[in-house]
């Protein structure tokens, strides 16, 4: 029976092509538009949600008032506050500071070849404790322990290197040289951080070099909560140990100086500082603003094209009202030509789905060079965003042959 309706429905569209295919392009056209901008939303929504500690890592931000009434909101900190904050909450489990100075020329040793404008950020060890960054040659736990070391991406080692071994290997990079303990795979798209090169914090902080005690409140502190704390408990101990060292040091100058935790899942989307927004594409910010623009646009161009695709298949229906009559007289119930109608609109939002897919294999690469992203449509081997987007397709069919189903029947 059910192979019958599906028959009849195909020769019913086959009949009236350019029906067909005005209802298939115009439909698809809004299911692809729709995706394309969902799958935006989605990448945004998704920064930094591989790190299996996702909901424990935090970083430390400040709220600075100056003496003259003016005030800052800023996501660093005084680079000894992470000893302190490390030596006084047990809570703790690690902590990470890091520090930037832009992108600089690196030279390899072995080939003399220098190669320009790359990322570099200085790390602590406690890096590979709290951030999900696999290590494709090192030991995590002691990659940046030494002064002077060094972890570079997949990427940048077959850049540098080709099909040389890099470990051991020595770089210059700015005012020091480093040798090479690790290389990691490549960051994901959708990480916050997005370096080329991650250095031992230890580098910068030696008895001829101690850049914690020359350049103030300049460095990044990311912090590891322990499973079993309590977030509030957290942040509050973690806050007052903070404020109590830096208001020791800075309260002599006028300056007041209040610390709190950034969630990682509010760090991509929600960090609207004075400035530190951005540093030099070592870390990148969005705008939730953006999402939720985006998020409008998809669902008024997804209700508008519904919204036409009904009003076409309820016009073309009642042109059919011969043909119904002709095939109640032979003896067709109600409840068949209920789902004659329910199957031939189902049909053609299949159909237009299938097209928007087929549509978004070509748009999507120009689609990310216009948000100057890197998209994929991996997204829909999801199962759960899958089952989503098939559920709304059932949906939109049932929804626009129902009124004609049931009105003419």
């Amino acid at each position: 029976m059910k192979k019958n309706y599906l028959k009849i429905a195909l020769r019913i569209l086959m009949r009236n092509k350019t029906n067909t295919a005005i209802n298939i392009i115009g439909l698809g056209l809004g299911f692809s538009i729709s995706i394309l901008m969902m799958i935006y939303v989605w990448h945004q929504q998704s920064f930094d949600k591989y790190h299996s500690n996702y909901d424990r890592i935090s970083r430390l931000v400040i709220d600075v008032n100056m003496p003259d009434g003016t005030s800052a909101h800023v996501p660093f900190t005084a680079g000894d506050i992470a000893g302190f904050v490390k030596d006084e909450v047990p809570s703790v489990e690690a902590i990470c500071r890091f520090y930037d100075e832009g992108v600089m020329e690196v030279e390899v040793e072995m080939t003399e070849v220098r190669f320009p404008d790359q990322y570099l950020l200085w790390a602590d060890a406690g890096f590979f404790q709290i951030f999900d960054l696999p290590l494709i040659s090192g030991d995590p736990q002691t990659a940046l322990t030494e002064p002077n070391t060094l972890v570079i991406t997949r990427k940048l080692a077959e850049r540098y290197f080709g099909n040389e071994d890099p470990m051991d290997q020595t770089l210059w990079a700015g005012r020091f040289h480093y040798r090479i303990t690790g290389v990691a795979e490549d960051l994901p798209s959708n990480s916050h951080l997005q370096f080329d090169m991650l250095a031992s914090f230890s580098t910068l902080t030696g008895p001829h070099e101690n850049i914690v005690e020359r350049n103030g409140i300049s460095f990044f502190t990311y912090l590891l909560r322990h499973p079993e704390a309590d977030a509030q408990t957290f942040e509050r101990d973690v806050a007052g140990v903070a404020d109590h060292y830096i208001n020791e040091r800075f309260r002599p100058h006028g300056l007041s100086i209040a610390h709190s935790l950034q969630p990682l899942s509010r760090i991509f989307l929600h960090s609207n500082f004075t400035y530190g927004n951005d540093v030099a594409g070592n870390m990148v910010s969005g705008d939730i603003r953006n999402v939720y623009i985006f998020s409008f646009l998809a669902l008024v161009v997804i209700i508008i094209a519904v919204f036409n695709f009904v009003n076409i298949i309820t016009v073309q229906s009642e042109k059919r009202a011969r043909e119904i009559g002709m095939r109640k007289v032979m003896g067709a119930q109600r409840k068949d030509m209920v789902f004659q109608f329910i199957g031939e609109s189902l049909l053609l939002a299949s159909m237009a789905f299938v097209f928007a897919l087929l549509l978004n294999e070509l748009l999507i690469h120009p689609f990310s060079q216009l948000l100057d992203e890197n998209f994929s449509l991996a997204y829909w081997q999801k199962p759960g965003l899958l089952l989503a987007v098939l559920g709304f397709v059932v949906l939109t069919g049932v929804l626009a042959g129902l009124y004609p189903a049931l009105y003419l029947s």
